[in-house]
């Protein structure tokens, strides 16, 4: 599964996904929150490090 970009493809609101973190050189496991999204530009849990996602396998 390829990572996509989280600025230019969305996750589905409440879905299960898994983010690269560039800070933390890890992969973390996380929901995707839209509104949270939407108001903060980030998402919950996860610092601004995280740029790429992709669907928990």
């Amino acid at each position: 599964m390829e990572w996509n970009d989280i600025t230019k493809v969305l996750p589905k609101d409440e879905q299960k996904i898994t983010v690269y973190d560039e800070g933390l050189q890890k992969e973390l496991h996380r929901t995707f929150y839209l509104e949270f999204w939407q108001n903060n530009k980030r998402i919950l849990d996860c610092s601004h490090f995280c740029r790429k996602w992709k669907p928990r396998e």
